[in-house]
């Protein structure tokens, strides 16, 4: 494919091609059906580009001083790579070039465009039920033995099948098709974090919330300048003991919270999510303590989600069991125990764990039932519960 500005029905297509064209659909008016709308009349394909010789990748912008060794260290992220010449870091996305700097290989890299309602991410404090459209990027700087996506992120990029997508005609397309959020996940933004950034400034611009699910295994200052452009972000917490973090990511806890209180210095919304995995992660105390650090470091206004974890990737062979509900009600109380307002179960559709309660007088003022969202006490206009006019922190509008 090439580079640049690409028509609506090739965005569509690609949509379509995830699964996802009955919901861009429905949210552009593009109908699925002949009953809904007339068929329109495809428009001839456009004669083909003349080959063309692709730019070369763009730098990347968290790098030192060279060594006398000639090895450049990245400072993107905990793991601080000396990256010999013509060598690439850890995390395989970033390359030290002939002129002694980092290229970005993973700039304009998209491996997976899917469009999906904002709670399937676990933002449950933005714009409830709106459709998002979500990317991800290859490779990653961690190595979760439970990853759903490890098809894309266990592999560099020459492995994993990808199309080329500027920031200005993804966020032009999405503008197009009615879209009002754009949100790097699937894989870590980490690794194409050049290319997330300027995809999030274009859709500001365009008046369009752009948003990230992150590992926020990276470095307080590029965290910090990323959750600057970003309206909303959501940071996975894999476990609260460095050696359960090592086990479970090979990275490390320490930075993680780092990268949270350096998020908290922006205006972006923050929400967390913390994946309960039985045997690993779902010891009581270690969940009281944590609860307790998101409340002195972040406010007791944080949404936390506790999430139900389903074997995937490696603990399939692993056999580990998926989380009893009953652990999640109970880490979901211990969180309101230690002062947080915002408490949430995920991935157990129906619970009541799912709906957001009013922290004055307990009412639901949101409820979900899977996709299925509903605003019994709740003036959005004004992020208010109608009960008792208490506000609801977040991004409703």
């Amino acid at each position: 494919m090439h580079r640049g500005r690409f028509c609506r029905r090739e965005f569509i297509h690609r949509v379509a091609k995830t699964g996802a064209a009955a919901a861009l659909a429905g949210a552009t008016g593009v109908h699925a059906s002949g009953q809904d709308a007339p068929a329109e009349t495809p428009a001839p394909d456009p004669p083909a580009a003349e080959p063309t010789t692709p730019p070369a990748p763009p730098l990347a912008r968290y790098f030192g001083v060279p060594a006398e060794t000639g090895e450049l260290p990245c400072t993107l992220c905990p793991r601080a790579c000396k990256i010999k010449p013509n060598a690439r870091g850890h995390c395989q996305a970033y390359t030290h070039n002939a002129d002694g700097q980092l290229e970005s290989l993973g700039y304009g890299k998209i491996a997976k465009l899917a469009v999906e309602q904002i709670e399937t991410d676990h933002f449950f404090h933005v714009l409830p039920g709106a459709q998002a459209i979500f990317v991800g990027a290859p490779s990653c700087n961690l190595h979760c033995t439970y990853c759903s996506e490890w098809k894309m992120s266990q592999f560099p990029r020459e492995k994993v099948t990808t199309e080329d997508i500027e920031p200005s005609a993804l966020v032009e397309q999405v503008g197009a098709q009615g879209g009002k959020l754009l949100g790097f996940t699937y894989t870590d933004p980490a690794v194409a974090l050049e290319y997330a950034t300027d995809v999030a400034v274009a859709a500001r611009e365009a008046g369009i919330h752009p948003i990230a699910h992150t590992a926020g295994y990276i470095m307080p200052e590029p965290m910090k300048d990323y959750a600057s452009v970003l309206s909303a972000i959501n940071i996975d917490i894999k476990a609260y003991a460095d050696s359960t973090y090592k086990r479970l990511s090979q990275g490390s806890l320490q930075p993680v919270l780092d990268a949270i209180r350096a998020v908290r210095e922006t205006n972006a919304w923050l929400e967390l999510t913390f994946l309960v995995v039985p045997g690993y992660n779902n010891q009581a105390g270690p969940i009281k303590e944590m609860c307790k650090w998101i409340v002195d470091n972040c406010g007791p206004a944080t949404p936390l989600h506790f999430v139900r974890f389903f074997p995937r990737y490696k603990h399939r062979q692993y056999q580990t069991a998926t989380t009893p509900h009953v652990t999640l009600k109970q880490f979901r109380e211990t969180a309101y125990e230690e002062g947080l307002l915002f408490a949430y179960v995920g991935n157990v559709p129906g619970d009541v764990g799912e709906s957001t309660l009013c922290p004055g007088c307990k009412e639901v003022v949101i409820s979900r039932v899977g996709t299925n969202i509903g605003g019994p006490n709740f003036d959005p206009k004004r992020g208010l519960c109608t009960g008792c006019g208490i506000g609801i922190p977040g991004i409703w509008e």
